[in-house]
């Protein structure tokens, strides 16, 4: 084999040192509690349930505007859902359950910051602790998906405490990102 003479370096030495510290970087990566974990995936953005009443609205009403829009969003049609939407939340800006739907629109549509700011009024003006829990729980994915873990465990936290209809997929979110 090769000569080496003392006190040099043995050939190869300086590679293994070098990948034994990539594995060691790696392992602290994915073995670190909630380091590893890809925000985004985590998040949960998908339509709400919708309750549609059959009763014929008066024409150019607030429940015109909302019928058209829970509709719409029934269908799947998110841009036409929040163009209805906006409608009723304009007649009624008070009303937080249009204001969740038309966030939901606007995430599902991926409009995150029209998404952020109607969740935020909705979660504000909430009258039930279900349109508070689901605005803020939507909020919670909106934050995962755009990778702001600590805005994400905040409401998880407020979630979990407040032991409402997602405090234990708040409970158990908040454990995958520890």
């Amino acid at each position: 084999g090769p000569k080496v003479e003392e006190g040099s370096p043995r050939p190869g030495r300086a590679w293994w040192w070098l990948g034994a510290a990539a594995a060691l970087v790696v392992a602290v990566l994915f073995l670190w509690p909630g380091r590893g974990v890809d925000l985004a995936a985590l998040a949960t953005v998908e339509p709400l349930s919708v309750r549609i009443a059959r009763d014929a609205p008066a024409a150019g009403s607030f429940e015109e505007a909302r019928l058209a829009g829970l509709e719409a969003y029934a269908a799947g049609d998110w841009s036409a859902a929040y163009e209805h939407l906006s409608t009723a939340a304009g007649r009624r800006p008070e009303n937080a359950e249009v204001l969740l739907y038309l966030g939901s629109a606007a995430l599902l549509a991926d409009d995150r910051e029209s998404a952020r700011e109607t969740f935020a009024r909705a979660e504000q003006l909430a009258g039930t602790a279900r349109i508070r829990d689901e605005s803020s729980w939507q909020l919670v994915n909106l934050a995962l998906l755009e990778g702001r873990r600590d805005v994400a465990v905040e409401r998880l936290e407020q979630l979990v405490t407040g032991e409402g209809h997602r405090a234990a997929a708040a409970a158990e979110l908040r454990e995958r990102l520890r």
